[in-house]
């Protein structure tokens, strides 16, 4: 939360569309809300049965995100269309 408080007038300023950082302890993937009009992707780690991998598709017309742990089971997704084409 600290991070956000500090980041998100940032990233609202310049209309950023996605935020994907990595390596805290709880992964998840939280989708635009009130205090955020962008998504959020965390990626977990380190330890195992915790750590994840952040698989990324992108063209022109569609972006996938897929998080995947350690064991390769699916525990995010996420899909984005353009914005501006």
């Amino acid at each position: 939360m600290h991070c956000r408080r500090l980041f998100a007038p940032l990233f609202e300023k310049h209309r950023v569309d996605l935020v994907v950082s990595g390596h805290t302890h709880r992964y998840g993937v939280h989708l635009a809300q009130e205090d955020h009009s962008y998504p959020i992707v965390i990626g977990g780690g380190p330890k195992e049965g915790n750590r994840t991998a952040i698989r990324i598709t992108a063209d022109r017309k569609d972006f996938e995100l897929s998080m995947l742990l350690d064991d390769g089971k699916e525990v995010g997704r996420l899909t984005l269309a353009p914005k501006h084409v």
